[in-house]
């Protein structure tokens, strides 16, 4: 018996030593998630507080998305840097070149020159991410190294409301609660399968303490402007030529898109592509490339990823009939700049009284464009008072549309208003001019109260 026992150890051993033989080294899972992860240092010649090169002040993180050395960050990590220093996993420092960068999706690529292969990360399909997905996150934190966190996604398609802090970024983005401090800027967000979700991108903070409110630009988003970055500097953008917002459940309502979603064409640049098909300002957005408007959707973002000189289908509504143009898809150049008007000192006017909505109306003469801003080709009525009933209008603003009717003067409003009051309709959506805000177009939605008259 100890002979067969002795027999087998020895058969075990040596099916070990063959095994061991044919495998090869695999790295740890710890390993695999860090050493992607490169550490950034920004010197900024300017800044005192900047001054120090010697790799214990870390600005941000970033991760290699080629083994040849190009390297994806934030934008605003590296911005208006006078020399950017990478720490890879071993330790060993690079100055790195900045190859391209773009402010409004907050990415920006870089290049270390390296005389070995790197290791590099893998992307996800982050379209096929879901909230709740579990997710790490690593990078930097406050300079201490590289760190792991993890939590899961909480939501996705988040469009900032508005610039935190010196941060803006113009996509939809990825939330989760994993813990991100500063530092973690330009580092991946990473699935359980250890693939690339998303950039981390922007933390609301309270001070300098994480909340568990963080931002990543997903993974497609960032596959498709490396190759941009390396090629040109910067991104290219589609160019239609229209400026378009959401419009409440209201508006919709009152418009008749029933459960359809619309975008309001508040703008369209004379000259541009969706101008030379047709499209006007007042037309509602529907669809875009076959892609239906969501409540949610970035239609910014949508309208400047369009297929480069390729003609698309853009399905709006006009008048109530809704009508398809082909619109041949331009390259954007340069940001477009907005101007702002300021109203003049508004003294009492003389208006006409509207019973159904709650405002005072007059007719536009010369002298009130000139006090109050209004460009001479714009037609409509002007409010002259409001009344106590809320509403989003104030005194010089001017109503253009009822219910996408548009109207030339205090008899067309009171005509057109009849009509609706006359059907019984429940709503009325007025399409309102503000030269003070931005958009300076916007719908106002009023609920329609009739009584019962007496016998």
């Amino acid at each position: 018996m100890r002979l067969i026992n002795k027999i087998f150890a020895a058969s075990i051993a040596c099916c070990v030593f063959y095994a061991n033989a044919s495998i090869p080294f695999v790295k740890s899972r710890a390993a695999r998630l860090t050493e992607p992860v490169v550490g950034i240092v920004v010197v900024d010649s300017s800044a005192s507080d900047n001054s120090d090169s010697n790799g214990d002040k870390v600005d941000g993180s970033g991760f290699i998305v080629d083994e040849s050395g190009f390297i994806l960050t934030n934008c605003h990590v590296v911005d208006g840097a006078d020399r950017i220093e990478v720490v890879i996993y071993d330790g060993s420092k690079y100055i790195a070149k900045l190859v391209g960068k773009d402010r409004s999706s907050d990415t920006a690529l870089l290049k270390i020159d390296v005389d070995r292969k790197l290791p590099t990360v893998t992307f996800a399909n982050s379209d096929d991410i879901d909230v709740t997905t579990p997710v790490y996150a690593v990078g930097n934190p406050f300079g201490f190294g590289t760190s792991v966190t993890s939590g899961i996604i909480s939501a996705k398609v988040r469009n900032l409301p508005s610039q935190i802090g010196d941060i803006k970024s113009d996509v939809p983005l990825l939330q989760t609660d994993a813990a991100i401090n500063y530092g973690n800027s330009g580092g991946p967000l990473y699935t359980y399968d250890e693939k690339v979700a998303g950039m981390v991108t922007v933390f609301v903070s309270d001070g300098m303490q994480n909340t568990g409110i963080s931002f990543a630009i997903p993974s497609n988003l960032l596959q498709k402007a490396i190759p941009q970055l390396r090629d040109f500097g910067k991104l290219r953008r589609s160019w239609v030529g229209i400026t378009a917002v959401p419009l409440d459940r209201d508006v919709e309502s009152a418009l008749g898109l029933g459960k359809r979603c619309g975008y309001a064409i508040v703008a369209v640049e004379k000259a541009s592509p969706a101008d030379l098909a047709g499209i006007q300002e007042d037309d509602i957005l529907l669809s875009v490339n076959n892609e239906d408007m969501k409540e949610n959707t970035n239609v910014d973002y949508m309208l400047a990823n369009l297929p480069l000189d390729k003609v698309v289908p853009v399905v709006i509504m006009r008048s109530g009939h809704e009508m398809s143009f082909n619109v041949r898809v331009g390259i954007k150049e340069e940001d477009d700049s907005v101007i702002s008007q300021e109203s003049a000192s508004k003294k009492e006017i003389a208006y006409q009284k509207i019973d159904s909505i709650p405002v005072g109306v007059s007719d536009l003469t010369p002298d009130l464009r000139k006090r109050f801003g209004i460009p001479p080709q714009l037609e409509g009525v002007m409010i002259a008072n409001v009344g106590k009933r809320p509403s989003e209008m104030s005194i010089g603003n001017v109503i253009l549309m009822v219910n996408q009717k548009k109207i030339s003067n205090v008899a067309d409003l009171v005509k057109e208003m009849s009509n609706i009051t006359s059907s019984k309709a429940g709503k009325v959506a007025l399409r309102v001019y503000d030269p003070n805000r931005q958009p300076q177009r916007f719908y106002v939605v009023f609920r329609l109260m009739y009584t019962t008259p007496k016998k």
